[in-house]
This record gives C-alpha cells, sequence and structure tokens, in this order.
C-alpha cells in the first residue's frame, strides 16, 4: 500500500493565528433513564448527563466541546478512556489498545470508546504501519462519528478522510460524508475534510468543497484557505490563489503561498514582499518540499 503524502503542519498553525472558534453547548436537563449506554432507537436526544458525570469531567478535558460526553456515556466509561488516553501519553500503546478494546465490550453503543480504540490503534498503526491496523483504526473512528451523528454531532472527520484517503477507499469517503452533511452542523470542517479527502484522491470534486468550506465561515478562515490554496497551486493556478488570497493576509503561510504564486507568474518583487513577511515562520517550520523554486 503505497502511502499518500498529506499537507503538511503549516494549515495548523496558520489557523492557530486566528481567533478560535467558540461551540454553543446545550444544557437541558430531562432525567436519564439507564445507567448503561442505551442503543440508538433509545437514545434521548435532548438528555444531558448519566449520573455523576458532570462531576467526573469538571477537571477533565471532557469538559471541552469537542470531548463532551454524550447522554448515553456513564463515568465508568469515561474512566476508562481517559485511563487509556494516559497509557497512550506514556507511548504505552498496546496497554491503550487492551483498555480500549474493553471499553468496546462493555460499552458498544457509546462514542468514546470506539473513539479511544480508534486512536489507539492509529497510534500503532505509525510505529508499525500495517494495512490491516488502519483498516481497524478507521472502523473504529466511524463507529464512532456514526454514534455522534445520532446526537446531531459530527466528529473525527479529519481521521477518517485521511485514514479513508490512504487506503483509496473513494466510494467509503463519499457514503460517510454524504451522511455526516445530513447533520444540520454549522461547522465549515466537514465541507473541508471531504474536500481535503477527494485531494488526496486526486478528484477534482475537492474544489466545490473546499469553496463550500470558505463560503460558510468566509472571515478568518485561515485553514480552508491554504488547503485550498495549495490545492490550486498543485493545479497550476497561481492566478486564482492571487484572487483567493488577498495582498495584505495576517497569517504567515497564507502570504508565503500567496508569495509562491506571485513568483511562478513572474512578478517577483511582490513575491518578496511576502516571502519576507513570512520569513520567521518558514526558518522555524521548513516549507513543503513542492513549494521551493531553485534560486528563489
Amino acid at each position: 500500500m503505497s502511502k499518500i503524502k498529506f499537507v503538511s503542519v503549516f494549515v495548523l498553525l496558520a489557523l492557530l493565528l486566528s481567533a478560535g472558534i467558540g461551540a454553543a453547548m446545550s444544557q437541558n436537563s430531562p432525567p436519564v433513564q439507564d445507567n448503561m449506554c442505551a442503543t440508538v432507537a433509545q437514545r434521548p436526544l435532548d438528555a444531558d448527563f448519566q449520573p455523576g458525570v458532570q462531576e467526573f469531567i469538571a477537571d477533565t478535558y471532557l469538559a471541552h466541546t469537542t470531548e463532551y460526553p454524550d447522554p448515553n456515556e456513564p463515568v465508568e466509561l469515561l474512566r476508562l478512556y481517559l485511563e487509556g488516553r494516559q497509557l497512550l501519553r506514556k507511548g504505552r500503546v498496546e496497554e491503550a489498545v487492551e483498555i480500549f478494546t474493553q471499553a468496546v465490550t462493555e460499552y458498544p453503543q457509546c462514542r468514546h470508546a470506539h473513539a479511544g480504540l480508534g486512536t489507539a490503534l492509529w497510534q500503532r498503526y505509525q510505529s508499525a504501519p500495517v494495512e490491516s491496523t488502519l483498516r481497524s483504526a478507521v472502523e473504529e473512528f466511524v463507529l464512532a462519528a456514526e454514534i455522534g451523528l445520532g446526537y446531531g454531532k459530527v466528529r473525527y472527520t479529519h481521521r477518517i478522510a485521511e485514514s479513508l484517503a490512504q487506503l483509496g477507499e473513494a466510494k467509503k469517503i463519499d457514503e460517510f460524508f454524504f451522511r455526516a452533511l445530513q447533520v444540520g452542523d454549522r461547522s465549515y470542517l466537514t465541507h473541508l475534510h471531504y474536500g481535503q479527502a477527494l485531494a488526496w484522491l486526486n478528484d477534482d470534486r475537492a474544489e466545490k468543497w473546499y469553496q463550500k468550506a470558505i463560503g460558510i465561515q468566509p472571515e478568518g478562515n485561515f485553514d480552508a484557505q491554504a488547503h485550498y490554496a495549495e490545492w490550486l497551486l498543485d493545479q497550476g493556478r497561481e492566478e486564482d490563489v492571487l484572487q483567493l488570497l488577498e495582498a495584505q493576509q495576517s497569517a504567515y503561510y497564507l502570504r508565503f503561498l500567496r508569495g509562491v504564486a506571485l513568483e511562478r507568474v513572474e512578478r517577483v518583487d511582490e513575491a518578496s514582499l511576502d516571502y519576507t513577511y513570512s520569513a520567521d515562520f518558514t526558518r522555524d517550520f521548513p516549507v513543503p518540499a513542492r513549494y521551493r523554486i531553485e534560486r528563489s
């Protein structure tokens, strides 16, 4: 299996230069009937937490919006999840796999159980790249995501996009994102990650989804702009990059990409201004090799 060369860390760093996007959290509190994980059909979509969960997560990162427990997740499951993540931070991947396998066995309808196992298998794959491990990891992420969709939340789209693209599973990418896009999620990320998956597979439909991602959040959407600009540069469409990226970008990596486009169309003096602006950034974080211009 050949590995795809995925987009570099610079896009994420560009995003760090923008203001964080807050997400509202519903706090409805009807009673929850069962301390075990409910089936999809039993899920009360407006439920809050299982007993004791709010107190348990108060001083943990599970209180963060992106990790917020689902209404069907009990304290016991969340304790296993945090234990497994701690093992992963210590590099004890196989022990973490065992913990998360136990979590999936005991709580098969809980999102964090599958997400934890997917993460552990993904880390195993990084140190021993066996295709079957990657397939197992993405299966767990898809299961976790589908549970989240049942609660109106779209999760794990980047990891699913990256893994399925690396496996060359174009049909599964379309199927998953078709389901994910049915959820009334206002985030641009689902559209962006679909675009990335298609771009990694050299599918021209990527442009449509990059444009949709930017359309959902036109201002300050540095990561979507960066991925789209990279895609345009890879297609040899430098003039379109210049239309996409304004002359006075505040994000260093976007200014660098604009400089590449300007230099390619022989507007060297203008390119030098963008390169100067982003010089410190590109010294600390060397740019992707495909954007290095000989004797630039």
